[in-house]
């Protein structure tokens, strides 16, 4: 095992660490780990906590490695596909819980855009504000401009201060 924090599911914990990672310093929860008692003796072996001792058969439990606050670590794995496709349910799933925001939102970005030529989502939340118009999600947003009628014309810095600058799509109205 390589130098780092390790959990079991029922709360045992191990620390790895040394140069060469034989530093192991376990925390082991009697109480909760199955087929444990006071006497049971814990050690590390092939990334599992196990136990034993005199009275009992003892038992063993997977180390799942965890972030310093104790939040499981998953291994990523890249799938644009997968990526692309759970990106479409969510904004399908946020249009249709928001179908009156993103439908009044459309309307005045095409017609902001057929007018001037472009439009962003800064030109959108100043009318959303104006007009006591709010998403029931902040993900409506992103739903907006979906479809083929909309074209990515450029970049710009957002000028909302909760956006803290971030850069936005600039969009155009092709349809």
């Amino acid at each position: 095992m390589t130098n780092g924090q390790y959990r079991t599911t029922h709360g045992s914990t191990v620390e790895v660490s040394g140069a060469h990672s034989g530093i192991y310093e376990i925390a082991f929860d009697w109480v909760e780990e199955d087929g444990a008692c006071i006497e049971c003796r814990p050690s590390v072996h092939d990334g599992c906590l196990v136990w034993d001792c005199d009275e009992h058969e003892g038992g063993s439990a997977e180390l799942k490695r965890v972030n310093a606050r104790g939040a499981s670590i998953m291994q990523l794995t890249l799938d644009s596909r997968l990526s692309a496709a759970l990106k479409a349910d969510g904004l399908d799933a946020i249009e249709l819980s928001s179908q009156s925001f993103v439908e009044a939102m459309r309307a005045e970005a095409k017609r902001i855009s057929k007018e001037r030529g472009w439009v962003s989502s800064d030109d959108l939340r100043v009318y959303a504000s104006q007009h006591n118009l709010e998403p029931t999600h902040q993900n409506s947003w992103g739903a907006i401009f979906r479809g083929p009628c909309w074209q990515v014309v450029g970049r710009r810095k957002s000028a909302v201060p909760g956006n803290h600058a971030r850069e936005i799509k600039v969009w155009q109205y092709v349809g």
